[in-house]
This record gives C-alpha cells, sequence and structure tokens, in this order.
C-alpha cells in the first residue's frame, strides 16, 4: 500500500499517513477518505501527520486533492504537520490550506519524532489555556 494510514497512539488523538515509495493521486484521495472515517469516529481532536519520509513520488494535479480535503473536513481535526516535505509537497500543502481548508494549523517539520513532540508542545498549551 502506498499509503499507510493509522492511528499514531493509544489515546486516538493523532493519525499518522505514511507515504512509501510511488504513490499517486488516486492514492491520496483514499487516503483523505480513510483518514476523515477515523477522525469522524471520535469526538475529541484529531492531530494529523503526514510522513513523506520514503515518498519517492509528487504526483501531478495535487491542487485537486483540495475539493477532496474540504468536503471531508471535519471540525475536530487539530494540527496538520508535514514530515520531510520536498519544496513541492510545501508549497501544494501550503495553497490547499489557504483555499480549502477554513482555520487550519499546518506546520512543517524533518522528523516524526519532532511531529510528535509538537503535538506534545501545542496539547500542553491548549490545557493551560
Amino acid at each position: 500500500m502506498p499509503i499507510n494510514v493509522s492511528w499514531g497512539n493509544a489515546q486516538k488523538t493523532i493519525i499518522v499517513s505514511a507515504f512509501n515509495g510511488e504513490w499517486a493521486l488516486e492514492d491520496s484521495h483514499n487516503m483523505i477518505d480513510e483518514m476523515y472515517k477515523l477522525t469522524s469516529s471520535v469526538s475529541h481532536n484529531v492531530h494529523v501527520v503526514l510522513d513523506f519520509t520514503n515518498s519517492l513520488s509528487s504526483p501531478a494535479k495535487m491542487l485537486s486533492s483540495g475539493n477532496h480535503i474540504e468536503k471531508r473536513s471535519s471540525s475536530n481535526t487539530g494540527l496538520s504537520i508535514i514530515v520531510k516535505a520536498n519544496g513541492f509537497i510545501k508549497a501544494i500543502s501550503q495553497l490547499i490550506m489557504k483555499l480549502f481548508v477554513s482555520n487550519g494549523k499546518l506546520f512543517f517539520v524533518d522528523t516524526i519524532a519532532e511531529a510528535f513532540q509538537m503535538i506534545e508542545q501545542y496539547e500542553r498549551t491548549e490545557v493551560k489555556s
């Protein structure tokens, strides 16, 4: 499977989507559908980590994913963190967030560990607020 979607922790507060090797636009649409199912299955906030560490492709027409994301957005989505994004993925992700995701919080990091640290820090800050 080119994109593996799973819970990132036992509390079901993080979804990790790991991109492996070559993947196509259809694979990203299937990933979005799976993430929506997981996010919709709980009532608390869920953070999303997209891990491009092992990705070998950046399909054309990625901007069209924006409509798909918009149709499957959940009010309980927290941070969106992208790991090891190349320049193309960064640019497209920022554009998608700007055009299709209201109140989205997008960050880029170099490792999964950094993504989890960012979520932990965000959670501590939110609990104190």
